[in-house]
């Protein structure tokens, strides 16, 4: 897990978004495809597939590579100011996208 952890890092599918006229800050990871994002807080949850079905099913792992990338990454993920009508007509679409996947 470690290793993908690692190369979503290195291929920038780990992002912090920051919402300029809120100033709310979301962490998000791509997709394999770039089809969709899932939200992540750091240590607690991702809104991955493999989150669910591993940790929050009683599977006994506890989270994702996601999870891990966040772990790894520390302090450093980069960040993307965007504006509100950009999260809504374009990033939430792939957030709910992930919720459903």
């Amino acid at each position: 897990m470690e290793k993908q952890a690692l190369r979503l890092i290195t291929d920038n599918k780990l992002l912090k978004l920051r919402l300029e006229e809120t100033g709310i800050e979301i962490i998000v990871a791509y997709g394999g495809k770039y089809d969709r994002l899932y939200l992540v807080v750091p240590g607690k949850y991702c809104s991955c597939p493999s989150f669910y079905f591993n940790t929050l099913s009683g599977r006994g792992k506890s989270g994702c590579v996601h999870l891990k990338a966040c772990e790894l990454a520390g302090q450093n993920i980069p960040e993307n100011v965007v504006k509100w009508d950009y999260f809504k007509n374009k990033i939430f679409p792939m957030l709910f996208k992930g919720l459903i996947s």
